[in-house]
């Protein structure tokens, strides 16, 4: 990979939509479990500047239960994803047993991203707790399903290592002196299928 990019980590690269915007101008490490999906990804970007960890992203390294969905961009290491939530009647066309990471564990093996995206289908505040160093800039996908038990653990993961900006799509930003009430008032006030992430004034120190 080139040193002269800036890094960022796309976790649940699913197709790889989301790398395909910047791979022309970052470094990618690109984390996925479905075996379907990262053949794609392998296919789609051949000798570009991207990495592919086989595996799910998850708050410790080992294995994890994976729910292979029949359709393979909604599958999830949630089980309730599929079968309570969301995607209730997608459908679970089998489980597997998959290699998990830690950020953390991202974080020493490749380098400190700039901007880290997280996009798991319902497992995004489990991603988040093996993550214990601020980087500069976390996206992840807003659960409006199950609120307080999906969205609200991970927001409070990031105050806990650091984070105080959060912006909701193209709303103005909020700073959160976090607490559960805070949280409803934002998710009363703003659409709930948009992205949650830091926002960073350039003209802040730090």
């Amino acid at each position: 990979m080139s040193d002269n990019k800036i890094l960022i980590f796309d976790i649940g690269a699913n197709k790889g939509n989301f790398s395909k915007k910047y791979i022309e101008k970052c470094r990618i490490v690109a984390a996925e479990p479905n075996p379907v999906l990262i053949k794609e990804i392998k296919n789609t970007f051949l000798n570009q500047d991207l990495i592919i960890e086989e595996c799910a992203a998850s708050n410790k390294n080992g294995e994890i239960d994976f729910y292979i969905c029949l359709d393979d961009q909604m599958s999830s290491c949630n089980k309730d994803w599929l079968t309570v939530l969301r995607y209730k009647n997608a459908g679970i066309r089998e489980k597997i047993k998959v290699k998990t990471i830690t950020l953390d564990s991202l974080i020493e093996k490749h380098g400190i991203p700039y901007h880290i995206k997280i996009d798991v289908e319902g497992y995004e505040a489990e991603v988040l707790n093996g993550l214990n160093k601020k980087i500069k800039s976390i996206q992840f996908e807003y659960i409006k399903e199950n609120f307080e038990d999906l969205t609200v653990p991970a927001i409070l993961r990031l105050k806990e290592i650091g984070y105080s900006k959060f912006k909701i799509n193209d709303s103005k930003p909020v700073k959160l002196e976090i607490s559960k009430n805070d949280i409803i008032k934002i998710q009363e006030k703003n659409s709930l299928d948009m992205e949650i992430y830091e926002y960073v004034r350039k003209s802040e120190k730090r």
